[in-house]
């Protein structure tokens, strides 16, 4: 009968051990790089430890530092959530990146520099909005730059980031080349599978390697999420690694290889509309670098512009065979009945190939309006939380339109059932297709995508089609 105790033994053990793999699996990884930080790092590490999330694991990388981070470091090594590593030599963030994530084995991911911070419920909350959105690779929030005392200096507010929280459906990968690199990398959670997948950083990145990573991320998957709450501290200090960085040239030399790569990598298609634009971003780092830049850096430069606009040029022909899809604007603010009647006249549409961009600019709730009168598969609803204006609400809009054509409408304005079969026959014919009609006196503004951002929204162009003004008396 001895075996029958073997194998209760053997039984037990493997029982522990399941428990044990159970047990230890964290849910994140949080990789802190360190270098010459000690000032700072004891904040950053127990901004992570305090953070409400059961299954932590910390995984903090000393680069050779010289200062005394070592002992600061070793005060927290009683913590079992926490693993030390130090470099025997400085290797750089690239490399110190490389190896914090296969160190790492959360199911989620995140790189925070030893000199910035996490508020409470940072982790939580982005682990939440993945967990609810299965779809979504990475989330991300603003952060509040703080100087060397943790006071907040101000709201570090991009030009990329939208007024609202929004949970997949933005083309990320376009975005990142139009707007620069929006998420700063202590702000971000991603998915560590994901993360390994998009490969090792690349070595030829000098300093924006978070930037190549989010597109690299964005390439595979363009569905990001984005709470608009500030739950992060960046530092603003004058040891910051990042000010040699911008100092030198290689701000443009990695701008030119993260939009090669795309261009190289991506389907041509998921920059449509949007060409024009990536080539205005790197003709402004190309004035900002003006001194320093070199003769293969302007060669490269205008190498990638021709490839934008033989991109440009292949899209715009291939949407003249296809049929156009519009997409209709609308900011509304505590107008409901006028809003109405716009809705009920776009949802008579002869011509059905349209979707609905509806921006409520912090009024009262309308969306079940909106749901009564717009097919939901027609329909993106987005709510801000501060009151932004027309022009405002217009662009965050725009972010997520798809359309080739922006039809923007102001509340109250009805169009006849036959309206956009018209103007579509109309722009086809048009020498200058899908540019603008202008020859009425209604607040109506529609024109071709490309050409939106050159236009003052708070004087549209004027367009006659049948359609009528309501003024709600």
């Amino acid at each position: 009968m001895k075996w029958i105790s073997y194998v209760i033994v053997l039984m037990k053990f493997r029982l522990e051990f399941i428990r044990m793999l159970v047990k230890e699996l964290p849910i994140i990884t949080v990789a802190v790089i360190s270098y010459n930080n000690a000032k700072y790092t004891r904040k950053c590490i127990e901004s992570v430890l305090a953070q409400d999330v059961q299954g932590i694991e910390l995984i903090v990388l000393d680069d050779a530092s010289t200062d005394n981070s070592d002992e600061v470091i070793s005060e927290y090594l009683s913590d079992e959530r926490l693993t030390y590593i130090r470099n025997e030599e400085n290797l750089g963030m690239v490399a110190n990146s490389d190896k914090a994530y296969r160190s790492g084995s959360g199911k989620y991911f995140s790189i925070l520099p030893s000199d910035d911070f996490y508020y409470p419920g940072h982790l939580s909350k982005a682990i939440e909005a993945l967990e609810e959105h299965p779809e979504c690779v990475l989330a991300y929030s603003p952060c509040f730059w703080v100087d060397d005392n943790d006071c907040i200096l101000e709201l570090a507010r991009h030009p990329g980031h939208m007024p609202f929280s929004y949970f997949g459906g933005r083309n990320e990968l376009a975005d990142l080349l139009v707007y620069d690199n929006y998420i700063s990398p202590p702000a971000a959670v991603m998915r560590r599978k994901e993360f390994v997948a998009a490969g090792l950083l690349d070595p030829q990145i000098k300093g924006a390697g978070d930037w190549d990573m989010w597109t690299r991320l964005a390439q595979e998957n363009t569905n990001f999420i984005y709470l608009n709450k500030p739950t992060v501290g960046y530092r603003i200090h004058t040891g910051q690694v990042s000010n040699e960085f911008y100092s030198s040239n290689d701000p443009l030399d990695d701008h030119l290889r993260i939009v090669e790569k795309v261009l190289i990598n991506s389907d041509e298609r998921v920059i449509k509309g949007k060409e024009e634009r990536i080539w205005k971003q790197i003709d402004v780092r190309l004035t900002n670098h003006a001194d320093t830049k070199d003769n293969n850096s302007v060669s490269k430069a205008v190498q990638i512009k021709n490839e934008l606009v033989r991109i440009q040029t292949a899209n715009y022909r291939q949407q003249l065979i296809d049929t156009p899809l519009i997409s209709f604007v609308i900011t509304t603010f505590n107008q409901p009945a006028l809003l109405q009647k716009s809705l009920v006249s776009i949802a008579s549409q002869e011509y059905t190939h349209w979707e609905l961009l509806l921006v409520n600019d912090a009024g009262e709730n309308i969306e079940s309006l909106a749901e009564s009168i717009i097919p939901v598969t027609k329909l993106r609803y987005f709510c801000h939380n501060v009151h932004t204006g027309t022009a405002e609400a217009i662009r965050s809009a725009l972010t997520f339109a798809t359309g080739q054509v922006v039809c923007y409408l102001e509340e109250g304005m009805q169009l006849s059932p036959e309206y956009l079969q018209e103007v579509v026959k109309k722009m086809k014919l048009s020498d200058d297709a899908y540019k603008y009609i202008s020859d009425n006196d209604e607040d109506l503004l529609l024109c071709h995508r490309d050409y939106y951002d050159q236009l003052n929204y708070h004087s549209p162009v004027r367009m006659k089609a049948g359609m009528k003004t309501d003024t709600g008396t």
